[in-house]
Order: structure tokens, then sequence, then C-alpha cells
């Protein structure tokens, strides 16, 4: 007799019950690791082997807790796969599976569906044709970028013009000031 494989699924959010009851049809063992906040009867208990649940701060956790928790976890459960139940879920199995060795995406993969500017410049290393963008790291870069957008703005007549480049420009340098760093502007 085959040994079933062993899913932890993450929620921090309350979702994926159907996902859950067909792991069960499949005769996997399902371990769930959820938000404090969510009331243990709202799961379909039925499908579910053993239910962990994280302290939680609005159905956010600390991350090294959780990283702890389910490595403590491992010590007594052999975790095939970690499957997320929702997308604000996703870096954290990603990171998850990196430091169990588990088999699925990591945490670079993983960024190509949450970042967007990961996703931007991926989609231009294959040939996806996409606007141009401007990462906001460098703020001479951005300066150049921006000049561009005054110049098409000008370009296209002022009743196409949808924001005030000074504006814009406030809004891009404090996010460059305060490091915010997976942002890009885009035309």
């Amino acid at each position: 007799m085959t040994k079933p494989i062993t899913i932890l699924c993450l929620a921090s959010y309350e979702k994926g019950h159907e996902f859950l009851r067909e792991c069960r049809r499949q005769g996997c063992r399902v371990l769930l690791l959820t938000s404090q906040s969510i009331p243990r009867e709202s799961w379909p208990l039925e499908s579910i082997d053993e239910i962990f649940q994280m302290p939680d701060n609005n159905k956010q956790w600390n991350r090294e807790d959780a990283i702890k928790s389910v490595s403590y976890l491992a010590r007594t459960e052999s975790i095939d796969r970690i499957v997320p139940l929702d997308d604000f879920d996703l870096e954290l199995a990603a990171t998850l599976r990196e430091h169990l060795r588990i088999p699925g995406m990591g945490e670079t993969t993983t960024r190509y569906f949450r970042d967007k500017l990961a996703m931007r410049t991926k989609a231009r290393e294959i040939g996806v044709r996409i606007p141009d963008l401007c990462p906001i790291f460098h703020p001479d870069d951005v300066r150049a970028f921006l000049a561009v957008l005054a110049f098409l703005a000008v370009g296209v007549g002022a009743e196409n013009v949808i924001f005030p480049f000074g504006v814009l420009q406030l809004v891009l340098f404090t996010m460059v000031e305060v490091g915010v760093a997976h942002c890009a502007i885009a035309i």
C-alpha cells in the first residue's frame, strides 16, 4: 500500500473549501494552517486531517513564526506539497517550500505572479509587447522617463492628459525617497 500524499494548505483567509474536499477525494492527507481568527467550524472538517492555527493580526501572520511553526510541524509530518489557498499566501508558501526543500515554485518564480514589476520585466524578456516602463530605483532614470512622458503628453494635446506632471513627479520621487522598490511607472 502506498503512502498518501500529505498536503499542507495555507489559508490566512477562509477560502479553498472545494480544493480541500478534492484533495480528500484524491486520497491525500490534508493539513491546514490557518488564521487563529477563523473559527475551526468554518472549514470542511470532514476533509481535513489536522488544523493548525497561527496567531494573526487582521489575517496577517508573523513570517518568522510561520516558518518556525511549519518547520516544527515537519519534524512529525512528512509534508509532500505546500499549497496556498489564497493569493496572499503565495510568498509564504514559496518561502516554506525553499526552507523545507519541498517541490514547487520558489520565491523567484512566485514573484512573477505577485510583483507587477517582475511580471512586466519577464514579459518583456520573453518578447511580449508591453508599454514602456521605468522602475523607480534610480532618480535619474525616472527623470529621463518623465521627460519622455512630458513630451508625449504635449504631443497628444491637453485634453488627453489625465494627471498633472508636477503631482506625478512629487508622488514618484516621494516613493523613491521612502524606498518603495517594487514599483514602476508605465505609459
